[in-house]
């Protein structure tokens, strides 16, 4: 399985330069859970904290993994949790499940 970066599109240039997500923090110990931002600017291969993976859970179903170091060794899943009243991605034991749904839109301008 390949590695993918994952990057918001932002219309407006003032908010659009800290799209790719990351795990905050990584790789330093921590006992608190590692949070999932958006504040990655450009495609770093040196870079652990952004290396994510989509896995099929069975039909149509998929979860996002975290594998800093490949697939030969632990990925972790990606899940939601609540931090301060807030539900934040998080990387966690319970993955969150996904359906990829088309988007009609996509290459028509939207006025």
């Amino acid at each position: 399985m390949s590695t993918v970066n994952i990057k918001f599109y932002l219309d407006s240039p003032t908010c659009s330069h800290f799209t790719m997500w990351m795990v905050d923090d990584f790789p330093k110990p921590t006992d608190q859970l590692y949070t999932i931002s958006t504040g990655e600017q450009l495609i770093d291969s040196v870079n652990l904290s952004n290396r994510f993976q989509i896995k099929s859970l069975g039909g149509s179903t998929y979860k996002l993994v975290f594998c800093p170091y490949g697939e030969k060794f632990t990925c972790q899943n990606v899940g939601i949790a609540d931090e301060n009243g807030y539900n934040r991605l998080v990387l966690t034991e319970k993955a969150k499940a996904f359906v990829f749904e088309k988007d009609e839109r996509i290459g028509m301008a939207i006025v």
